[in-house]
């Protein structure tokens, strides 16, 4: 019985660690930091959300010469980037077609969901109260993915 119980505690701790994400978000500095370092200008994009006082920040980086961008958001609190996400994420999903190529990881303070199209790259990924938006040709899936993991996310 003592095993057992042992082994319950060991199982439990397992699958909650698995269900957890080390992730941290970025803030707006640290986003453009890593952008600017990496050869992308930024800007921002907030007066384009000026009716959503939910959205605290919100920047698009763009790489001169190439044509894709990529969209961070930094929201009121947790709450109001799940619902951005899946709002987002749902859109993104109206365009999977029975080629489409699709993952979707879903975690306590994080989500990620990637689709790749016949012709298009999508990538959503919350951690906490940010969210990284991304829709671009998918000839740059490469290069997007490399930017991610630089941001971390």
């Amino acid at each position: 019985m003592k095993k057992l119980k042992i082994l319950l505690l060991v199982l439990i701790t397992v699958v909650l660690t698995a269900c957890s994400s080390n992730k941290k978000p970025l803030d707006d500095e640290e986003f453009k930091s890593i952008m600017r370092d990496n050869d992308y200008y930024v800007v921002s994009s907030l007066s384009q959300f000026s009716d959503y006082s939910y959205i605290d920040e919100a920047y698009i980086a763009r790489k001169t010469g190439e044509d894709y961008q990529i969209e961070f958001y930094e929201l009121e609190d947790d709450s109001y980037a799940i619902s951005f996400y899946n709002t987002n994420k749902e859109i993104f999903e109206a365009s999977k077609t029975n080629d489409s190529i699709y993952t979707n990881v879903d975690l306590k303070d994080t989500n990620k969901y990637t689709l790749l199209t016949l012709d298009s790259y999508k990538v959503l990924s919350r951690i906490e109260d940010t969210v990284l938006y991304i829709d671009v040709d998918k000839k740059y899936k490469d290069e997007v993915n490399d930017i991610i993991k630089k941001l971390g996310y």
